[in-house]
């Protein structure tokens, strides 16, 4: 995580630590013990869900959907809330647009 004290405008420390939090909670990220560091990694789901456009929560719906094969009615779940603040006709064209990624992704 040094590497984001070098950034242009650095993320705050609160912000990556949420970041971090919510990666290992949903198994995208484990920490691996090397040489007495800790240092994260990305586990295969979370190098899955880093392919996806969408929130981590939303991408591991995503992802879980594919396996259990109810793709439909998840990209329709996820398209919806990823564009919440959006109005409706932009909200059809992002779902369709998610719903042809997903399936290319998952075919």
């Amino acid at each position: 995580m040094e590497f984001l004290s070098g950034a242009l405008d650095p993320p705050a420390w609160q912000a990556i630590s949420r970041a971090m939090s919510i990666l290992h909670e949903v198994g995208a990220c484990v920490t691996d013990v090397v040489d007495g560091q800790g240092r994260p990694v990305l586990t295969a789901l979370g190098q899955h869900l880093a392919m996806l456009p969408v929130s981590v929560r939303l991408a591991k719906m995503l992802v879980y959907a594919a396996v259990f094969g109810c793709q439909e009615p998840a990209v329709s779940i996820s398209s919806g809330d990823n564009n919440a603040n959006k109005n409706k006709n932009d909200n059809i064209i992002n779902n369709n647009n998610t719903r042809t990624m997903f399936m290319v992704l998952t075919s």
